[in-house]
């Protein structure tokens, strides 16, 4: 099942940190953080190489 609002975030180094210690693993797991506004766990990447 393929939940979009449970999928990490694009532009957030939390969610793609999540992502590089378990490729195996698509989603999120401080999706119930995130209100629709905001996510108390959200940093944005920034000068990523």
């Amino acid at each position: 099942m393929n939940n979009e609002k449970e999928q990490l975030c694009p532009i957030c180094r939390t969610g793609f940190d999540m992502l590089m210690l378990d490729k195996r693993e698509p989603f999120c797991p401080y999706m119930y953080l995130n209100n629709g506004d905001c996510c108390s766990k959200f940093m944005k990447i920034e000068n990523m190489k």
